[in-house]
């Protein structure tokens, strides 16, 4: 079998481009180590920007929660100082002036209904449950307002 000069060319042409392919591909896939070394630092200075970043995000939240903190103690105080002023500055003894008020009227109701007859009598009774209405409708609604409320 002869071979020509042509076809034996040929044959190494294409293995030779057969390996220059297959080494491109086998090469592609590998790094050098200056390139290896890089992108390690490059990924290196990365993270530590990253980390510093993370860092700040953290201090700021402290900040916030540490001024959050404060603002609600100051708060609290301020309401606690308000519900101390406003029992201080309440009429002292206005609600037990208030009972004995009340039991005046009770008395007085008996001496009207007692002494008037008449319309007159009946007015004056009416305007006296009325006085004493009022003023039962005042200390109930004083009680409640000065009971302790639960916190939610």
């Amino acid at each position: 079998m002869k071979m020509n000069l042509s076809s034996i060319s040929a044959s190494l042409c294409g293995k030779a481009v057969a390996l220059a392919f297959i080494v491109g591909i086998f090469l592609s896939g590998c790094v050098s180590r200056g390139a290896y070394d890089a992108d390690i630092a490059r990924l290196a200075v990365k993270l530590q920007q990253e980390r510093a970043d993370h860092a700040d995000t953290v201090r700021a939240l402290e900040i916030k929660l540490k001024e959050r903190a404060r603002s609600l103690s100051e708060l609290t105080d301020r309401y606690m100082l308000l519900q101390h002023e406003r029992e201080q500055y309440q009429l002292p003894g206005l609600k037990k002036d208030m009972e004995i008020l009340l039991k005046d009227l009770d008395e007085l109701k008996l001496v009207v209904t007692s002494n008037l007859k008449g319309s007159e009598g009946r007015e004056m009774v009416m305007k006296i449950n009325d006085m004493h209405k009022r003023i039962s409708t005042i200390l109930d609604r004083d009680s409640k307002a000065l009971a302790p409320s639960p916190i939610h």
